[in-house]
């Protein structure tokens, strides 16, 4: 399990406020692509978004291709 802090939050760098969903959906497809590329081999690799992260991971889904994804309040309009 890989988690992150979005642009701008916590320790993270960036700022949240400017950031766009395209920006933060290419960090989403960037957190794959160093799971799929871990030593561990990870085969099956999807997302959870929380809230803002739900649209987050839709968007992304149009980078990169889940295994699956999970979403707790997300998007209840097109994103």
């Amino acid at each position: 399990m890989l988690t992150y802090q979005k642009r701008g939050t916590g320790k993270s760098t960036g700022n949240c406020d400017t950031a766009t969903i395209q920006e933060l959906a290419k960090d989403v497809k960037n957190a794959k692509s160093f799971l799929r590329s871990h030593e561990n081999g990870f085969d099956n690799i999807g997302t959870l978004g929380v809230s803002a992260g739900g649209w987050t991971m839709v968007k992304a889904e149009e980078l990169t291709n889940f295994d699956f994804m999970i979403s707790i309040v997300g998007p209840s309009t097109s994103v």
